[in-house]
């Protein structure tokens, strides 16, 4: 791989609920803030990146519903926009009934969202040992230094 960083092509993960702005419904029929704003804003983050973070390198694509049909097309990872292809990937089309009842499904069996931070909660120490990168902090700070 021309980039030096094989190991980040195709490295996705799904998107915990609890971290999505709104129900997944909504997010998955391209609602208006499903962008996340780590890309186009009329595209919709389908997956995030495995380091957790979902802006990292997400994979969005064009949603686009009708009465009886969602349909995924126009796929991108924004930070490779020009390099990665994803051309061969769509455009997939689902039956709108089953798309939004197998949402509603996970959004049941999803844990309850994080509580907001608080503002006035102490602030850990910054002296101790030097802790080494996890693989997946590793995964982030090569996708860092590619960009």
């Amino acid at each position: 791989m021309k980039e030096g960083a094989p190991e980040i092509a195709g490295g996705y993960a799904g998107l915990p609920a609890r971290r999505l702005r709104g129900k997944l419904v909504e997010h998955f029929l391209g609602g208006p803030k499903s962008h996340m704003y780590c890309g186009p804003h009329d595209k919709t983050v389908l997956l995030g990146c495995d380091c957790g973070e979902p802006g990292c390198c997400p994979l969005m694509a064009r949603v686009e519903a009708s009465s009886t049909e969602v349909r995924w097309g126009d796929f991108e990872q924004p930070h490779r926009r020009g390099r990665w292809s994803y051309h061969a990937l769509g455009p997939i089309v689902f039956d709108r009934g089953l798309y939004e009842k197998t949402l509603a499904e996970a959004e049941e069996a999803s844990p309850p969202p994080d509580p907001p931070p608080t503002t006035d909660a102490p602030t850990a120490p910054t002296e101790g040992p030097a802790v080494p990168p996890s693989p997946e902090q590793e995964r982030r700070n090569a996708r860092a230094r590619l960009r």
